[in-house]
């Protein structure tokens, strides 16, 4: 039996949580320096890539409401799709801009 979409999207906040923990109080040249934060980061941008799939597949009307309510067929869930099968040596530059975009306040 599927997990509840709450559960999948539980996971997304948990990993998001995870990555802004990891990058507080750190740098891009932090970030850029050391492979093991950036191997933790990557990771939880991988579990939020696997539930948001996850989530698609089991609840399909969740990838239409969260478009319609984005408001562009080709933001949200399924561009970061997307960009998450395109393989994890173009995530570097996603990972640096959003990782650390989202922490920059606790950077500083």
């Amino acid at each position: 039996m599927p997990r509840d979409i709450r559960t999948y999207l539980h996971d997304v906040l948990v990993a998001g949580g995870l990555i802004r923990r990891f990058v507080s109080g750190r740098s891009l040249v932090d970030y850029e320096d050391d492979p093991m934060l950036r191997s933790a980061v990557e990771r939880q941008f991988e579990v939020i890539g696997e539930a948001l799939r996850r989530a698609v597949e089991t609840n399909p009307g969740f990838a239409r409401r969260s478009r319609s309510s984005l408001g562009s067929s080709r933001s949200g869930i399924n561009s970061f799709m997307d960009t998450r099968e395109s393989g994890t040596k173009s995530f570097g530059p996603l990972l640096k801009r959003t990782s650390l975009g989202c922490s920059r306040s606790s950077m500083n």
